[in-house]
């Protein structure tokens, strides 16, 4: 009943509605980037193979026109959320938008992209516009402001922790904990040197920060030092790395969720209310003490819906504390393999190089061997990630074999594929046996995938 309680207490709705405005400001930054990068082309029609997930291949682009109209669609969206205008369709539509593009193609993953769709739906469930919205203005300004179950609020906040703590626990690992990779590799790439003293700062610094700050922002005594400590982090990293996008400037600003509604109010109206008359401030006073009343219906939706909502959203909660664990029922390395690494909050875990890449088409029958350029069928962003993910190498060499078959009339294509890779500062490392035939490879995620080499 405490819980209960607790969860359905009406509060302010001014961080969430600020959360929202913020959110929806930086998904405008976003989509217009994607447009920018001319991520519809360059993404997913350009190349002449892309990498879907598991589970997920019946997936496939649609023409052209129709894959930039869902990007427009995708920035209305993203500017109704930011005006709190439809925001629950809007953000129900930027959820499957986003994740569609998500799903096409392996090389585009970021797990800043999933936590966006993430946020997006989460936010298509709450009252988020009963505050710094377009909705909030036009009511009256005698009328007290309407409230917001606290549940709505811990919703976002619960996300934004699972991402800190589930990276944290990812570095537990014997690579990070005793080696301090792969933060060491990382430094030396981009510094030139292994100064010992910065690498311990970032490696233990960045596991103890991920392990505590989401707690640490709950509560009052601590929210001031978790901030500090996440400005020193995010902007370390925003300098540091390049691939990491606008991840972690929201970040930054995505902290007002963990305030007080009242805080953010006080905040907003501090210089309003030196103005403000005697009689004004007697009315906006008894407007105030209203805001612990809960309206007739917190949500806008009838009981039977309301309880389909609660199983989703605890349907929801349970994957998202699950899900990332699931390598380890899993038969296979989820580091070395990439394996249940996506869609996990596994955050920089690995550093690699590639020594050599080569895949040849052989035709013993000829016999000839004919050298593959990858990048005349692939985009830098599935180039890069293939290195990562060796199922990416065995989905390849099935496209080459049909494509030798086709354009060079070879009955019997052998793919063979040479990869070599520094991996975590050590190595190289074979990736696969030279003498394996790799259109010929079988994947299952659930079996010990033997053609992987080097996977202890």
């Amino acid at each position: 009943m405490k819980l209960n309680s607790f969860l359905t207490k009406a509060v302010s709705p001014n961080s969430l509605g600020l959360f929202r405005l913020i959110f929806g400001a930086f998904m405008i930054f976003e989509v217009l980037y994607y447009f920018n990068i001319q991520l519809i082309e360059i993404g997913f029609i350009n190349p002449k193979i892309l990498f879907p997930y598991d589970f997920f291949e019946f997936l496939k682009p649609l023409p052209q026109p129709i894959m930039q109209l869902i990007l427009g669609l995708m920035l209305v969206a993203a500017i109704l959320i930011t005006i709190g205008w439809k925001h629950r369709i809007a953000g129900t539509f930027f959820f499957f938008a986003n994740t569609y593009l998500l799903f096409l193609d392996k090389g585009i993953y970021n797990n800043h992209i999933y936590l966006f769709s993430l946020i997006a739906l989460l936010l298509a469930f709450t009252n988020a516009d009963r505050a710094f919205s377009i909705k909030s203005r036009n009511r009256s300004k005698g009328l007290p402001q309407l409230t917001i179950p606290n549940w709505q609020v811990w919703l976002i906040r619960f996300q934004i922790v699972v991402v800190y703590f589930y990276g944290g626990i990812a570095k537990l690992n014997p690579d990070w904990l005793f080696r301090q990779e792969p933060m060491r590799s990382m430094v030396k790439a981009l510094t030139g040197s292994e100064s010992e003293v910065f690498v311990m700062l970032l490696n233990y610094g960045g596991l103890f920060f991920d392990l505590l700050v989401g707690f640490a922002l709950l509560f009052k005594k601590t929210r001031w030092i978790a901030i500090i400590a996440l400005l020193f982090f995010h902007i370390t990293n925003a300098i540091i790395f390049d691939d990491i996008g606008i991840f972690p400037y929201i970040m930054i600003f995505a902290t007002v969720v963990f305030f007080e509604g009242e805080t953010i109010e006080k905040l907003f109206n501090r210089k309003k209310e030196v103005a403000l008359t005697k009689k004004e401030l007697k009315k906006k006073q008894k407007a105030k003490s209203a805001v612990n009343v809960a309206p007739k219906d917190n949500f806008n939706l009838n009981k039977k819906t309301q309880k389909w909502v609660a199983y989703f959203l605890a349907v929801y909660i349970l994957f998202q504390l699950i899900f990332p664990f699931r390598h380890l029922v899993l038969p296979n390395k989820v580091d070395w393999t990439s394996i249940a690494q996506n869609f996990s909050w596994r955050m920089k875990m690995t550093s690699r190089k590639a020594e050599t890449f080569k895949f040849v088409i052989a035709d013993w029958e000829a016999p000839a061997r004919y050298d593959v350029k990858p990048n005349t069928y692939m985009n830098t962003m599935q180039l890069q990630k293939m290195i990562y993910d060796p199922r990416m190498s065995a989905q390849f060499a099935r496209f080459i074999a049909e494509e030798a078959k086709k354009q060079k009339n070879i009955a019997n294509p052998d793919i063979r594929v040479d990869i070599q890779v520094i991996y975590n500062g050590r190595g190289p490392y074979q990736l696969f046996d030279q003498d394996q035939n790799m259109a010929e490879v079988e994947y299952s995620p659930f079996k010990r995938n033997l053609w992987i080499l080097n996977d202890e």
